[in-house]
């Protein structure tokens, strides 16, 4: 803030040659949701006390998860979310919490109204129409 910047961190890749990787916030093989948390609380336990970071960005593109269609936590990145943020926020409650859409495949509970055939990864949001992400 000092000279002008603010800095928001983001989750793009799970390791350093994993892109575009699976799609989900997690990789069980490599990188366990338990350890993507943890990955972030040792940031925020670090980072909080600068005033210049102000935001996460939990997961760029979760491309391949689903949000509000019930098909259990595992693929449910509105409900992954909002674990990954309420952990982020008890340990610096100030930070704000970016969460990103998810894909068109498996995605989210289809809009009645609208004839789109296809969406950009991480641009799908519907999901919180049914399932808002509480933090």
């Amino acid at each position: 803030t000092e000279h002008g910047l603010l800095v928001m961190m983001a989750c793009h890749r799970l390791g350093p040659n994993e892109w575009p990787g699976k799609g989900l916030w997690y990789d069980d093989a490599k990188v366990t949701e338990a350890q993507v948390i943890k990955s972030w609380t040792i940031l925020a336990k670090a980072l909080c006390k600068i005033p210049a970071v102000f935001a996460v960005d939990l997961q760029n593109e979760p491309h391949a998860s689903s949000w509000g269609l019930g098909r259990g936590e595992d693929n449910d990145w509105g409900l992954a979310a909002e674990r990954l943020g309420n952990a982020l926020l008890r340990v610096c409650p100030r930070w704000l919490i970016f969460v990103e859409g998810v894909g068109m495949t498996p995605g989210a509970p289809k809009d009645p109204a609208s004839s789109e055939d296809s969406i950009f990864w991480g641009e799908n949001l519907r999901g919180v129409r049914s399932q808002p992400v509480m933090l």
